[in-house]
């Protein structure tokens, strides 16, 4: 089998990656992929353990390069039980991420109760360091969590949690994909960029 090395954030391989990389096994199961994850900038035209890289942020196509995949909307998101249990935003807690990265625009609660409930005291908000947490802490019956919709879609189809409201969200940020010069032009990196571009472009 030919392997396929991809490095992406730990929060986008969990909550998205592993999740709907069964389809691509299906499609093409001569390529075995093998996933790994950090926070740091991997040096793609170096780094020779990597095939492809998918990175999140403030996207420029023009000092960029590379290939736009989505730009997410930040939500709010809870189970259905805990809905109907804190039927008053004041009483429920917020959940949000704090990146690890500091130069990444904060998508916060307080935001968006500016913009949505201006006359609205949050009581309580909690934060973690990683999107994928925040969203557990959510499933888990914790709270609301303000979430990528991206990162909340197989949590969405499944039912497991619910949107506040189509109306009340935010611009996030973009998931870029960058290949690696020595195997751009592999069978491996060409599949699966043109897979990830029709799933993800799915939601743009």
């Amino acid at each position: 089998k030919s392997v396929l090395r991809i490095s992406t954030t730990t929060s986008f391989a969990s909550m998205w990656l592993v999740p709907n990389l069964a389809g691509f096994q299906k499609q093409y199961p001569e390529v075995q992929v093998e996933i790994k994850t950090t926070e740091d900038l991997i040096d793609i035209d170096r780094d020779r353990g990597v095939d492809l890289v998918v990175r999140y942020g403030c996207y420029d196509e023009e000092n960029m390069g590379g290939t736009k995949l989505v730009t997410e909307e930040f939500n709010a998101y809870a189970t259905q039980a805990y809905l109907e249990n804190h039927k008053k935003l004041e009483e429920a807690t917020l959940i949000e991420t704090r990146w690890k990265n500091k130069s990444l625009p904060l998508v916060s609660w307080a935001k968006w109760l500016e913009a949505f409930r201006p006359n609205t005291s949050a009581s309580k908000i909690i934060s973690f360091d990683q999107e994928h947490h925040s969203i557990q802490a959510a499933l888990a019956g914790q709270g609301l969590v303000l979430a990528s919709s991206v990162l909340a879609e197989m949590a969405i189809q499944q039912r497991w949690l619910t949107p506040v409201g189509s109306r009340y969200s935010m611009p996030g940020l973009t998931y870029y994909l960058l290949v690696s010069p020595h195997s751009e032009n592999s069978y491996k990196s060409i599949v699966f960029k043109k897979w990830l571009v029709e799933k993800l472009g799915a939601n743009a």
